[in-house]
């Protein structure tokens, strides 16, 4: 879209659902606050839904309001895991750097 495109047609207000939707950021927020869970665990949740193609709603029942009676769901907790360890792996590296300095 080029400057001459862009006009007040261009514009959507989206509805607090519409938004949540489109921006998993928002998403993660609200969930976070819903369930009193920290924000890095339900982001993390949602990315390891999206890695083990595993729907949104298995995540949201299973690990944050607490339902254990479904099976669990080897790949998305493999891929929790591995979010896991992309993140320690993140911070170590991290707290090297800044110790060379």
């Amino acid at each position: 879209m080029n400057a001459q495109e862009y006009n007040a047609d261009s514009i959507k207000i989206l509805n607090p659902k519409e938004a949540e939707q489109r921006f998993e950021w928002l998403q993660a927020e609200n969930l976070s606050i819903e369930y009193s869970k920290p924000l890095e665990f339900v982001q993390r949740g949602i990315e390891a839904c999206r890695r083990s193609s595993t729907d949104l709603s298995f995540f949201i029942q299973r690990y944050l309001e607490g339902d254990k009676s479904g099976e669990k769901n080897i790949l998305l907790e493999e891929a929790f895991l591995e979010l896991m360890t992309e993140a320690r792996e993140k911070s170590q590296f991290k707290t090297q750097k800044h110790q060379r300095r």
